[in-house]
This record gives structure tokens, sequence and C-alpha cells, in this order.
């Protein structure tokens, strides 16, 4: 059975001071998708680093439905602030993919742990395994993009890495790409690349945006990205993006996710 094609979601607004000890989950969310939600879910940092929390689900004394216990380690490790939006995407095997927009209106991801610069992978799945022996968790292949990834990825191979993304209605200017991807491919050396969408030949170029932040290693698909999306993609969709070495072209096409449930 094929995926549902839209991904139930929610946000949230940090607007109370008592955020850091749990947050109440929307009534409407759970009803809407007549979600059954198990006593314990996945919170799944939006990057290619395969981190993720367990947080309880907890129905409370006023009957509103709660992450618990869990939550205030994954509000601390994400640096959480007052006045802080974040959007939660549910996915197979009760993950939520958890994206944050900082008070300055732009999204952020969760700091690293520690400074250390990153390990360079011929591709992301590899990548993901040194997230499994060094803090953790792998990225799941039954998940986003989203790191990727939401974002996380399947495996390629040394010669020809790739991901697979859902795409999300934020990535309408510019989308990111999981930095496993980027080392494997020798994105952060190239100022543009070219895209072709499966089916069909014309190429169109697209510019690679290096942006120096404190998490590091942030790489965008920039400018000639919103023509690219336009022509041949759909929001909440699959994709799998393939860089092929040879030509120096990513490859784009659509592939459908099995639907796992999203209820338990």
């Amino acid at each position: 059975m094929a995926m549902s094609e839209e991904v139930p979601s929610f946000f949230k607004v940090l607007a109370t001071l008592d955020f850091t000890k749990q947050l109440r989950l929307p009534p409407s969310f759970l009803t809407e998708y007549d979600l059954n939600l198990p006593e314990t879910v996945k919170l799944r940092a939006d990057d290619d680093s395969g981190r993720s929390w367990s947080v309880r689900v907890e129905r409370l004394s006023d009957g509103l439905v709660s992450f618990t216990d869990g939550w205030p380690k994954f509000a601390d490790d994400a640096a959480l602030r007052l006045g802080e939006f974040l959007v939660f995407f549910l996915l197979p095997c009760s993950n939520f993919n958890v994206v944050i927009y900082g008070t300055s209106f732009l999204q952020r991801e969760i700091p690293l742990p520690t400074p250390s610069s990153p390990l360079v992978h011929h591709n992301v799945g590899q990548v993901a395994e040194s997230s499994k022996r060094g803090r953790g968790h792998p990225s799941s292949s039954k998940r986003k993009r989203w790191r990727p990834s939401s974002r996380k990825r399947k495996q390629g191979t040394p010669s020809q890495p790739y991901f697979e993304a859902l795409l999300k209605d934020y990535q309408k200017s510019r989308m990111n790409i999981p930095v496993g991807f980027a080392l494997a491919s020798n994105m952060k050396a190239k100022k543009k690349v070219e895209m072709v969408f499966e089916g069909n030949n014309h190429r169109v170029s697209v510019a690679v945006d290096h942006q120096p932040l404190k998490t590091g290693n942030r790489v965008d698909l920039a400018k000639g990205w919103p023509e690219f999306r336009r022509a041949y993609l759909s929001y909440r969709r699959w994709y799998r993006f393939d860089f092929n070495p040879n030509d120096q072209v990513i490859y784009v096409k659509r592939i459908v996710r099995q639907n796992k449930g999203f209820s338990a």
C-alpha cells in the first residue's frame, strides 16, 4: 500500500516558560488523522546526523496528550528558546521529524554535541553508520528526506552517492542537502551543479550555496532550484537524488514509499 500523499504534521510555538518540561500535542492533530500513538515515540533531527530522542507520550490529568519523559533532554540538546517555532512531521514507525525555526524566522539545525569535524565518507549510508557508532542511532531509510531527512537515507555506492527526500512545503526556494552527500559528491567545492529529472534530457543549472553556520557544513541548492522544483516536483512526495561523477549531474526521480502505518 502506497504511503499517503499527505504527511501528518503539526506545529507548536514555544510561547510559555514550561516548554522545557513538556510539550502538549494539539488535540486536533490526533483527531484529524485518527491517531493512536504508542507510549514512546522518537524525535529525529532534521539533518543527516541520524540523531534521535526517545520521548514518552502521556495523557495528563487535563485530558491532553503531551510529550513528557525525554522531552526535557530533547529541549536541552536542541537548545530550544522561547518564541521559536517547531514543526513535527509524523513518519512511519512513530518517528517525528522535527524542524525548528529560530526567533530570526529562519530554519536552524540542532547543535552537534561536539565541535569535532565530521568524518569524510563516500556515501550517505556510511555517514549513518558513523552516527550509529558515535551518537546512538542510524539514519532511517524508512523516513524522509527527511537526512535526509528529515531530515535518514538509504545507501548509495562509493562511486555514485545518492539520498532520498520527502519534498516539504518550506523547500520552495532552496533545499538543504545531507552533509554526507555533499562530501561524497564534492559539492562543497562547487558553485553550481546541473540537475536532470527522470525521462527528461533538459538540464537545469542550480547554484550550490555554502552556509558557514555554527553547526557547520550546511550546503543548499539555491538559485535555479525553484525553477527545477516548479517544473518537475510536487510537495509531499518522495524523490531520489543520484549524483553521477562522470558527467557531474544530479539525476532526480520520483520514488514510492511503503506505508508502515502512522498509528499504533
